[in-house]
């Protein structure tokens, strides 16, 4: 991401950097030096006013007062004010810098909440699985064959003896089954 601010910020100076400063564009946003730029294209990049910004920097001679022709000499001679116009390139500076801005941060974003899972799967290790949860609904029905979701404690007990281990006890589910059944 610093390095597509940085490229952005390049092409800011030499496209920006004399452009006339107005109230979005001031003297501390700007594009005169590489720190004020990435600093203004961070803000760009959280969608702070960045299409008044593109407005200000798309206005060209006819739309307000500035030179054409920017030079070191002109800017020396207006005590070291910027003067110049704007670009309609900003229109497809900030549009593309926008895009692909947007981009970069929601693949970001996805990338980690899909790290996040994967780390939390194999954190999870846990030693039921899912086909330990079908075979739960299996023997759950056998004492619940109405599905009501309600059985007495001692079939829950047998229920967890008859489960496989960690839980069940191959030894104890026949007594338990035997037991059960003559209460």
């Amino acid at each position: 991401m610093f390095l597509l601010l940085f490229i952005y910020a390049a092409l800011g100076i030499n496209l920006f950097s004399g452009a006339k400063l107005q109230e979005f564009v001031n003297e501390n946003n700007n594009f005169q030096n590489v720190g004020n730029s990435i600093i203004f294209l961070f803000r760009c990049s959280t969608g702070e006013d960045w299409n008044k910004i593109m407005h200000e920097l798309s206005n060209t001679s006819s739309e307000m007062e500035c030179d054409d022709e920017v030079s070191y000499e002109t800017y020396i001679r207006n005590n070291m004010n910027t003067t110049g116009c704007g670009l309609s390139f900003a229109q497809f500076y900030f549009l593309s810098f926008t895009i692909i801005i947007s981009w970069l941060i929601m693949n970001l974003s996805v990338a980690a909440v899909i790290e996040g899972l994967e780390n939390a799967k194999q954190q999870n290790t846990g030693i039921i699985e899912g086909d330990d949860v079908q075979t739960l609904v299996e023997a759950w029905k056998e004492y619940d064959p109405k599905a009501n979701g309600w059985i007495t404690v001692l079939d829950f007990i047998c229920l967890i003896i008859e489960l496989p281990p960690p839980f069940g006890n191959p030894e104890l589910t026949k007594m338990c089954k035997f037991n059960a059944r003559n209460f």
